[in-house]
Order: structure tokens, then C-alpha cells, then sequence
């Protein structure tokens, strides 16, 4: 109850620096959750992949992937970033610093698909940022 009560003040207290946040936001809105699930080091590892497209009609599309690592599974998630996100467009992720690492890796894999994630890399965002005090974080 406490946690509600302080959250619901929070944002009531930082209600304009999260609208200045959003509003600086063009739609589409990509969501996108990226993650690497290793079992161990001689066993598979996965990928998980989400991904909300919210648009202005404030309409939600939702595609999501389990990728079991195996010798392209880097190549397919590359290729399906590339197909669902396009250049230049706004994407917020509550994982920033691993998705990044995940698409700089990517990209510095295959270069044919670098332009295009270079772009997802430097138009992801931290979702988090929306709710710190102070615009310098942004």
C-alpha cells in the first residue's frame, strides 16, 4: 500500500517531466524487451523477444519470439529486428544496457544488417527515464 501511495505522489509530484519525456516521443512507439538466456556453457542458450508497437490511435500490436541458440540464431534475431523495427523511430526498452549490447553485437556481426541496427541502437531509449527527477538524466 505504502509503495502505491509514494508512486501515485511521485507522478503527480513529476507529472510534467514525464509528459516532456512522452511528448517527445513520436508514434509509432516500439517497446521492444530483448533478452539472452544462457543455461550454462555447454548447454543452449535463448533469446526472448517482445515487442509492442503502441500507435497514435493508441492501438497495440504484439509479436514475441523464443529463439533457441543454435548456429543462425543470432542471424534470425538480427533479421527479425530489421523487418519489425524500422529506421529512425521511437523505441523504449526497460533493459536498456543489455539490449544494447545484444544489437551493437549484432551489428558488428553482420554487416549487411548493421545500418539498420545501428539505427534501433541509437533510437532506444531507457522507459526508466520517464520517471527520474531531473530532465539531465534524460
Amino acid at each position: 500500500m505504502t509503495n502505491k501511495i509514494i508512486n501515485k505522489t511521485y507522478i503527480k509530484t513529476h507529472t510534467k517531466l514525464i509528459r516532456d519525456y512522452f511528448s517527445a516521443l513520436t508514434f509509432p512507439i516500439y517497446y521492444l524487451e530483448l533478452s539472452e538466456v544462457k543455461q550454462s556453457e555447454k548447454k543452449c542458450s535463448y533469446f526472448f523477444y517482445s515487442l509492442h508497437i503502441e500507435y497514435e490511435d493508441k492501438s497495440i500490436e504484439h509479436k514475441e519470439l523464443d529463439i533457441v541458440d543454435n548456429s543462425d540464431s543470432h542471424l534470425t534475431l538480427a533479421a527479425i529486428l530489421c523487418k519489425d523495427i524500422p529506421n529512425n523511430v521511437s523505441i523504449l526498452s526497460s533493459n536498456i544496457k543489455m539490449q544494447k549490447q545484444i544489437i551493437k553485437d549484432l551489428a558488428i556481426k553482420y554487416e549487411s544488417l548493421s545500418p539498420n541496427l545501428i539505427s534501433i541502437y541509437e533510437n532506444s531509449k531507457d522507459l526508466h527515464c520517464a520517471f527520474k527527477e531531473t530532465k539531465e538524466q534524460f
